[in-house]
């Protein structure tokens, strides 16, 4: 299971900005988990489909099929997080490949054992791991406060490998 517990979740944050657009931006408050994912949606009743395998993945609370865009976005529960393994096998099982996994978190950072996290709640906290362009001093000088932070998955990891490499945080006013 993607997550264990409080301090084994180990999700990485890549350089990659995102944006997710006016769904993002409705979700930016505490506890917000979103996982948006770049596929081909050229088949309007087949997208369908999908939309509907996503939404009865556990904690998922919406999916914003997005065809113009190639993406689909999902939104989990207030305080959750999303198996992102599930997620990579409900769209390759409907036919779909997908190209691209970015997610963003709304948090506080925290120290963990072995390096910095983001809690979502008591139950939910995803560790992360400063990319290329963020130094992780400056994360870590941002401990306990509120941020949003955005990163990548990479598409091939297995539940146990998936590291979301920070593209970029901001401290939440």
């Amino acid at each position: 299971m993607w997550l264990r517990s409080q301090f084994t979740c180990v999700l990485s944050v890549t350089a990659v900005a995102v944006c997710l657009g006016q769904f993002v931006a409705a979700s930016d408050k505490l506890g917000a988990f979103t996982v948006t994912v770049g596929v081909e949606l050229s088949c309007p009743s087949c997208a369908s489909g999908l939309e509907r395998r996503l939404g009865r993945l556990d904690n998922v609370a919406v999916v914003d099929i997005q065809p113009d865009e190639q993406r689909v976005v999902l939104g989990a529960t207030s305080g959750t997080t999303v198996d992102l393994q599930e997620v990579r096998d409900v769209i390759r099982n409907a036919g779909f490949v997908p190209s691209s996994l970015h997610v963003t978190v709304v948090g506080f950072v925290v120290g963990l054992d072995g390096g910095i996290g983001i809690t979502l709640s008591e139950d939910a906290v995803v560790m992360v791991v400063a990319g290329e362009t963020i130094r992780a001093e400056r994360l870590s000088k941002a401990l306990g406060q509120q941020v949003v932070v955005r990163g990548t998955v990479p598409i091939e990891a297995t539940a146990n490998e998936d590291v979301l490499h920070l593209s970029e945080f901001e401290i939440q006013q």
